[in-house]
């Protein structure tokens, strides 16, 4: 009877668990390849939850700084609601989204023998990702980007994906077995390809950014080899203009005054001056830039944005100086915990999942800070995978999904 229950446990145990893994994997994958049908995959994991916390004996994981990660989370979400004096659209929404991401994320498995399936399906999803996007940059390049799908309908979404996944692609490979390591590598090219193909300075940035802030974490006979080894790769990119890489910088230099940033962050600054003392402190509310700018476009000609391009004016614009004091403190205590961890931790696999996550987290952060709007479900739903990771790394000793 004993071993009859014990099945019956396991059975429900892989059950819901499957069925969380099943709706991660499926969000993964729409995120990667197409944008689309995330809805669907958050759904699967929202189901895979309640089934599991309503299995009674072995109830979600979740651990002391999930907890604060959500009731945070509510806060802002609550803020934004009450803090709004008209229509908040869709993008409150993106917040709770987030949330069942990341606690889906962190119900995988944990188990040794679960390990290898697990790294499979994650790296046949990285090499899918490479090869169908630089097919279709090949095959695609006279298409106009208002007519292409998903990805390819901004260059800065192609780019914020190079941006994250060439740090997982670095990590599979290091960690790999030396047959695979040549596809891996094959695959961080043309990574590095699609980058360069998107042309957005953004990207370029957040690599170099990513690249610095593990160089503490790096053994320190190799430190200058990969400094030195960055700048000939940056120098040979911008004086042999690759991809129009000094041009586009160049004219950056020369004419920011001019850049569709420079006239945004002015109009955002105009904006949040008309703010009342109460606006200030908690924000005008979640959605509400968009709204409030139709009348500034109207009225000056501009283009329409639908959010300020700086997380700083945005986060400040919606939820004030508390709100916005709220995330500082629970980004900040994120990464320095990550930091904190990794940099006690000896050399390996344990001191490398931190560096990727300090790398993906800066990559997504550089990225994100200057192309896409905080609170959408462009930059949350991707960060919601390094904050599911990093809040089981700074928990306990890593035993790897």
């Amino acid at each position: 009877m004993k071993v009859v229950t014990a099945n019956r446990h396991t059975w429900l145990c892989d059950g819901y668990t499957n069925l969380i893994v099943l709706g991660v994997y499926a969000l993964v994958i729409s995120l990667l390849i197409g944008r689309g049908t995330y809805n669907v995959a958050l759904g699967i994991i929202a189901i895979g939850l309640i089934w599991q916390s309503a299995a009674g004996e072995q109830r979600l994981y979740t651990n002391g700084p999930l907890r604060w990660f959500l009731v945070s989370g509510m806060l802002l979400f609550v803020q934004g609601f009450l803090a709004a004096t008209g229509p908040v659209g869709k993008s409150p929404y993106v917040i709770l989204w987030c949330m069942l991401a990341t606690l889906g994320v962190m119900q995988f498995p944990r188990r040794d023998e679960s390990r290898w399936l697990h790294e499979i399906a994650l790296k046949s999803i990285l090499i899918a990702f490479v090869v169908m996007h630089l097919i279709f940059t090949v095959f695609m390049t006279g298409w106009r980007y208002e007519g292409r799908p998903g990805m390819f309908s901004n260059i800065h979404f192609m780019s914020q994906y190079a941006v994250i996944t060439l740090p997982l692609l670095a990590f599979a490979t290091k960690y790999s077995r030396p047959q695979v390591r040549g596809i891996l590598a094959l695959a961080i090219l043309g990574d590095v390809w699609l980058l360069l193909a998107s042309r957005s300075r953004p990207g370029y940035l957040a690599i170099v950014a990513a690249t610095l802030v593990v160089i503490p974490f790096i053994a320190s006979h190799l430190r200058w080899r990969i400094l030195v080894i960055m700048a000939i790769v940056l120098g040979i990119i911008y004086y042999g203009n690759i991809a129009n890489f000094s041009t586009r910088v160049e004219d950056l230099v020369a004419n920011f005054s001019m850049d569709e940033r420079w006239e945004i962050w002015l109009e955002s600054i105009r904006l949040q001056q008309n703010s009342t003392g109460l606006q200030w402190l908690f924000g005008h509310g979640l959605g509400r830039f968009v709204y409030d700018y139709q009348v500034v476009s109207q009225l000056h000609g501009i283009k329409l944005y639908v959010g300020p391009h700086n997380f700083i004016m945005e986060i400040l614009y919606s939820h004030g100086v508390s709100g916005l004091l709220l995330v500082c403190l629970m980004y900040g205590w994120f990464i320095y915990r990550i930091v904190v961890v990794t940099w006690r931790e000896a050399e390996g696999i344990v001191k490398g999942v931190g560096m990727l996550l300090l790398s993906l987290a800066t990559a997504q952060f550089v990225h994100g800070f200057f192309t896409i709007p905080f609170f959408s479900r462009d930059y949350l739903l991707p960060f919601s995978f390094v904050l599911g990771a990093g809040l089981i790394y700074i928990d306990r000793p890593f035993k790897a999904v």
